[in-house]
């Protein structure tokens, strides 16, 4: 087995599919890369032949550009969400911030496939007229049971509705205007999720207004809506849908919902942290007294789920943390992190958890919540971690936007083995120090909730298609043997 891995190793070095140990350190990414340049044929296959052995790992930047206002102007990526092919790929929704002149800049929304390779496959982008400064946006995408995504988001000043084949078709593209109480300045949509029989569940916001979701068919057709009231602060993020078939929320606390849109509990949460120097900065009588908000929620095996959030403190102080619920949302285990916010986590296929804490760090923690293994990307630069899920050969894949020395931005995407990482050679991933905390939390029962009056407006929208060259360029790759899921002690 050695020799043979050392025969493909040596062969992808060759080919050009593995940056060589001496290679030297990352560089700012350069606007003359190559337009969409995929890993080298031979190599890719032979890394297929391989699939059950190997990992493929890498680490791309994509970004759009728009050449009207020359060479020099570079559009704004900026990646929302991501989700995984069938066949080991990832499609990725967000929006680009373009130039029309040297005074008006446009927002037009994009969605790409790529394949396992890091190759683009397809590529829709979308806006309402290319010749005048648009608003269009895209938040949120979920899978569909056809193979095909659902994405969500803004255009101008309604919510955007869109769904797109498993070829990158658009099939239909709908704007949604939400009124509550009859009111309602502009909406936008923040989180959708496909329901058991086809349909969907969006989640969104009537700005100031209120939270809202709506229950659309497989076509796009309103079904039901409910208002939510003023609740969650900015624009809502996060909706699974729940083996009953039902879904679940996270907005300023947590809320499931039945399959016809009924409540059946909600629930609020708070983290204090109980450290030394922590009592006075917490204590209830200061009028800085700490607050906790939900990020985001993933259901888990055992019908329970996996919340994250953020405690802010008085000062400069937050603190990220994990809570492990059962189905009614009561308190398994939670764990807390200094200095950071949590942002999104799930269940991996031993059973723990792989969570995005601070804005470029990874954490791997078993069942328990006991720290496994820590991951930091790019350490020092800036950079955000958007979202994770982990591959059929169980390894990762990540999303994140970034900006480069001169400050213009681009999104990445990179693969990973499953400890995290993409080879000797690759300075894109480093140990990461994140701290644990101590603490305490607390889940508050809530027995009524009222729901504002909410009215809904469906449209169809045209879709012209508006070609973009992409510049795709490799960071890190490398070719990595596939070891056991199984592992104990902590990793740096």
């Amino acid at each position: 087995m050695r020799n043979r891995f050392i025969r493909v190793l040596a062969s992808a070095i060759v080919l050009g599919l593995v940056i060589p140990l001496a290679s030297p350190p990352r560089a700012a990414p350069s606007l003359k890369a190559g337009i969409n340049k995929p890993l080298s044929g031979p190599a890719q296959a032979r890394a297929g032949l391989e699939a059950n052995v190997y990992h493929l790992a890498w680490a791309r930047t994509f970004g759009h550009f728009f050449s009207g206002l020359g060479e020099g102007y570079w559009d704004a990526d900026e990646c929302a969400d991501a989700q995984p092919t069938g066949d080991r790929g990832v499609v990725i929704a967000g929006t680009t911030d373009y130039g029309i002149d040297a005074t008006a800049v446009a927002f037009e929304v994009f969605v790409m496939e790529i394949r396992p390779s890091g190759k683009v496959d397809w590529k829709v982008l979308y806006e309402a007229d290319q010749a005048k400064k648009s608003d269009n946006r895209a938040y949120a995408l979920t899978g569909t049971h056809d193979g095909g995504y659902f994405v969500v988001g803004s255009a101008e000043a309604h919510t955007l509705v869109m769904k797109i084949g498993h070829d990158g078709t658009v099939q239909w593209i709908r704007a949604c205007s939400v009124k509550v109480q009859g009111e309602g300045e502009f909406d936008s949509a923040g989180a959708v999720v496909e329901t058991r029989d086809g349909g969907f569940v969006i989640l969104g916001k009537t700005f100031p207004h209120g939270t809202w979701i709506i229950k659309l068919d497989s076509g796009g057709h309103a079904l039901w809506h409910r208002g939510l009231g003023d609740i969650g602060g900015g624009s809502p993020r996060s909706i699974q849908a729940t083996a009953d078939g039902g879904f679940v929320l996270a907005v300023d606390g947590v809320y499931k919902f039945g399959p016809n849109g009924f409540l059946q509990w909600h629930a609020s949460y708070e983290m204090i942290p109980t450290g030394a120097g922590d009592a006075n900065r917490v204590r209830p009588d200061h009028d800085n007294s700490p607050y906790s908000y939900p990020t985001a929620i993933s259901c888990t095996d055992d019908g329970g789920y996996i919340l994250t959030g953020y405690t802010h403190a008085p000062g400069p102080d937050e603190f990220g943390w994990l809570c492990k619920l059962d189905r009614s949302g009561q308190i398994i285990w939670h764990k807390a992190y200094e200095w950071s916010v949590a942002t999104y986590a799930f269940q991996t296929k031993d059973g723990g958890y792989l969570a995005l804490v601070g804005y470029n760090s990874i954490l791997k923690v078993s069942r328990g919540g006991a720290l496994q293994w820590q991951r930091s990307i790019s350490p020092g630069q800036d950079l955000h971690v958007v979202k994770a899920f982990q591959t059929e050969d169980e390894g990762y894949v990540l999303a994140y936007n970034e900006s480069d020395s001169a400050g213009r931005f681009r999104f990445g995407v990179m693969q990973t083995d499953l400890r995290g990482t993409i080879g000797p050679s690759c300075s894109l991933l480093a140990a990461s120090s994140v701290i644990e905390a101590a603490s305490s939390m607390h889940m508050t029962p809530a027995s009524s909730i009222s729901f504002p009056e909410t009215s809904v407006r469906m449209s169809s929208l045209p879709y012209v298609h508006f070609p973009r060259p992409c510049r795709v360029e490799t960071i890190c790759a490398a070719v990595l043997p596939r070891t056991a899921s199984t592992h104990r002690g902590p990793v740096s």
